[in-house]
């Protein structure tokens, strides 16, 4: 019976701290502040080497497009897990925290794990991992909580691509033009179609996804000679030329 209560109060005492652990963690990840505004965790997060050991140098990098954070603004590093190096400095955070500052929004920091966070590879391997948050200078402005994983590996950028459909047309037809993964400044694309001795104007519409535009060729190419090919030229709103290409027409001879 003796055996049986000290071994309940046993598990019951590493329950308890358990429990306690589990909250501390979780109020840690909460905003700082009554003032802090939250503006959202990273886009993507990878690491250079892919394959870095805890006590060898490696570099996080942070793509924090997406977010209120001004392009090119000093942001710093505030963690708490696997420790809390900048303890006590989240009003003003210290300068060893401070990010470089990349280009496109994504910034990066360049450190040895364990002496960035005073522990042993074993210390950092047991606990929850590498949690935290990017923040201005001060406390007026934070991102969302997010881990750093071990290996995360870039993700390859999308180049802006310009496609028509159908893929095969000719002048006779009703034609929709897509610029998809746009520049995060586009806001307007505007297209200027160069058939034979006709051009086609106009504005296209969407987002930095997606910008199309439905044109009828028809209206303007029915009494052009037969064509095997058209030119499309798109600007930005500054009206710089992000693209110029030709695209096939198929004769007017093989249309049936």
């Amino acid at each position: 019976m003796a055996f049986t209560i000290h071994l309940n109060t046993i598990l019951i005492y590493t329950m308890k701290k358990t429990i306690l652990k589990t909250i501390i963690f979780v109020l840690a990840c909460l905003p700082i502040g009554s003032f802090s505004q939250e503006t959202g965790a990273p886009a993507r997060t990878w690491a250079d080497p892919l394959d870095y050991t805890l006590d060898q140098p490696v570099t996080w990098y942070f793509d924090m497009t997406g977010t209120s954070f001004a392009d090119g603004q000093d942001l710093y590093m505030w963690a708490w897990s696997p420790s809390e190096p900048d303890a006590g400095h989240f009003a003003h955070s210290s300068e060893f925290a401070k990010l470089e500052y990349v280009g496109n929004m994504v910034w990066k920091k360049t450190l040895t794990p364990t002496l960035y966070f005073s522990k042993t590879v074993a210390e950092i391997k047991a606990s929850p991992g590498f949690w935290m948050r990017l923040k201005g200078l001060t406390d007026v402005l934070q991102s969302g909580v997010f881990k750093v994983e071990f290996g995360l590996p870039p993700i390859p950028k999308k180049e802006p691509e310009v496609s028509i459909f159908p893929r095969k047309f000719c002048q006779l037809d009703i034609i929709s033009i897509y610029r998809k993964y746009n520049e995060k400044s586009t806001t307007t694309l505007t297209y200027k179609i160069v058939a034979g001795s006709k051009t086609i104007s106009g504005a296209m519409a969407g987002n930095q996804a997606e910008m199309k535009v439905t044109v009828n060729l028809m209206s303007s190419l029915s009494n052009e000679p037969s064509l095997d090919k058209i030119k499309l030229i798109i600007k930005n709103e500054s009206d710089v030329e992000v693209s110029n290409s030709d695209f096939p027409v198929v004769p007017l001879t093989e249309v049936e």
